[in-house]
């Protein structure tokens, strides 16, 4: 069944069906935007090494899915992978250092 995100945790557009709109420009962003982007960085980190933690033989790739999804939400984020081109997992996970893109 898909992950659900709560109502509170803003959504990007794609997740709400929309696309974002592309930029012909350079983006440049202020030091509030890039502190937050920092925070952001570091709040993903975090939660990528606590995921490390749960690899072992036989672990499934829904289980570190769903530790992923609930340890964001928990902390008041939006899992990006989620729904990303009807992506349907709240991160991407490969098995045996195998990485399918397509």
């Amino acid at each position: 069944p898909p992950r659900t995100v709560p109502n509170h945790i803003d959504r990007p557009l794609y997740a709400k069906g929309k696309s974002e709109p592309r930029e012909e420009r350079v983006i440049t962003y202020s030091a509030e935007e890039l502190e937050q982007m920092g925070k952001t960085a570091r709040l993903a980190r975090e939660v990528l090494m606590e995921a490390g933690q749960l690899l072992k033989p036989g672990i499934t790739t829904d289980s570190i899915d769903e530790f992923v999804h609930n340890a964001l939400v928990s902390r008041g984020a939006y899992p990006s992978p989620l729904n990303y081109s009807g992506f349907p997992k709240s991160v991407c996970v490969s098995v045996n250092e195998v990485v399918c893109h397509g």
